[in-house]
């Protein structure tokens, strides 16, 4: 019985060490962290911000391309066809080329299904795939107006981080403000790249 607990010790021990592994540096992410900062801005406004660009409902497009002929007063607005998204499916892609899928999973939820919640009623889905083009909801209001700025020479990486997840602690600025706060943003290895496992905004 000793023998099978050591051996199973050992096995954990050596689990445990693969998988915490070596963190890569500050210098060796830090181009990889400045790439999926940048790309988050996009995704930040997509879901957290103003959104994607929707049709005015008295616009002249609108008007003369009969728009909303069948949807007066309703929840949700065409996006513009213009837009470089037109399906929820084309939003995910984007969204999953910087965070993780643990971090967009109740993202989605809210985004995408809808959620009831118990003191605020129904939260309808802020995105619906039509037969007509995608739709964006004209009832839910932007929850980030500015962006946060990063201070990349100020990074460092901290513990715990290892070869699969690495957390980092850097100054940082929303846009118009000079107060520094610093924080921390977590990186996650999922099929072999890098993803952002918190927000950036």
């Amino acid at each position: 019985m000793k023998k099978i607990l050591s051996l199973a010790l050992l096995a954990l021990v050596l689990l445990t060490a693969v998988s915490c592994g070596k963190a890569p540096t500050a210098e060796e992410i830090r181009p990889t962290l400045e790439a999926l900062v940048e790309a988050s801005y996009e995704i930040n406004d997509i879901f957290f911000g103003e959104g994607l660009p929707a049709i005015e409902r008295d616009s002249e497009y609108a008007i003369k391309n009969h728009v909303y002929y069948m949807d007066e007063g309703g929840n949700y607005d065409y996006v513009t066809p213009d837009c470089p998204y037109q399906t929820t499916d084309e939003i995910k892609a984007a969204a999953e080329k910087v965070y993780s899928s643990g971090y967009l999973a109740s993202i989605y939820e809210t985004s995408f299904i809808g959620v009831a919640d118990p003191n605020a009623g129904m939260l309808y889905a802020r995105y619906l795939d039509t037969d007509d083009g995608l739709k964006k909801s004209n009832l839910h209001k932007a929850i980030i107006t500015a962006k946060r700025i990063y201070d990349f020479d100020s990074m460092a990486v901290v513990k715990p981080s290892g070869t699969d997840y690495v957390n980092i602690e850097i100054d940082s600025h929303t846009e118009g403000s000079s107060d520094v706060l610093r924080i921390r943003l977590t990186l996650v290895n999922e099929n072999g790249e890098w993803r952002l496992d918190t927000p950036t905004y």
